[in-house]
């Protein structure tokens, strides 16, 4: 049974789109692309309907409204999602590939959800350096077979957060080494050397395994430095 604000009659005959909503928290199959469009946005939303707004929306984030592609598909409580809210498209779309092979209910959705979601209920979860990087740590097949430039992405990403220690990186295989090849970031007694003008590769003839790509993006490049300064244990 429906609270009484959906069972109002001028509320659903006068507003279907609220209707649609409701419908698919209850299971029913709805296009979602046309339930996105469905769902108001509350800083445009009509002076009439404002009376119910915080009722409305509480109840219907109470219920599982967030639809995500993982597992074939499947509705979800708020809670249990795991929002995107990147910006970057490309970046978007590798994360929520990578993230959705590894099972997690990533949700993509337009701003206006994201913002009525955020009012209404708690977010728990949602794509960030720290939660990438943990998942990549216990999945490391959801990114392994990744194309070099996708792994080089991963990885600026996971280092975009501020406050990186080297041991948060331990055990992710996205450290790149002259070649073209990857290997895991570790502490061991394999170093992995920086090459610079004073000690070019060439002083270590037969280890171009044992250095850090001199061909990355510059920034990346910094970041791997800065990492590697952070820690005495370091294996750069």
């Amino acid at each position: 049974m429906y609270p009484a604000i959906y069972r109002d009659n001028e509320f659903t005959v006068c507003h279907p789109l609220f209707t649609y909503i409701v419908l698919v928290s209850s299971g029913f199959i709805i296009d979602i692309l046309f339930l996105l469009r469905a769902w108001p946005n509350v800083d445009i939303l009509d002076q009439k309907w404002k009376k119910i707004q915080d009722p409305l929306f509480e109840a219907l984030c109470s219920e599982k409204i967030i639809y995500t592609r993982a597992g074939g598909g499947r509705w979800l409580k708020v809670e249990e999602a795991v929002f995107d809210k990147l910006d970057d498209n490309e970046l978007k779309e590798l994360l929520s590939r990578v993230l959705l092979h590894a099972n997690e209910n990533v949700a993509s959705m337009p701003y206006h959800v994201l913002k009525t979601v955020g009012l209404y209920a708690e977010v728990r979860k949602e794509i960030n350096p720290p939660f990438v990087r943990n998942v990549l740590k216990e999945n490391p097949f959801c990114y392994r077979n990744l194309r070099r430039t996708e792994k080089l992405k991963l990885l600026k990403f996971v280092l975009s957060c501020e406050g990186n220690r080297f041991t948060e990186l331990i055990g992710l295989e996205l450290l790149p080494i002259a070649g073209g090849c990857f290997t895991s970031f570790a502490n061991s007694d394999e170093a992995i050397y920086i090459a610079s003008p004073e000690h070019p590769q060439e002083l270590l003839p037969g280890l171009h395994h044992r250095f850090l790509d001199q061909e990355i993006d510059v920034n990346l490049f910094r970041s791997l430095e800065v990492v590697a300064k952070k820690g005495m244990e370091v294996t750069l």
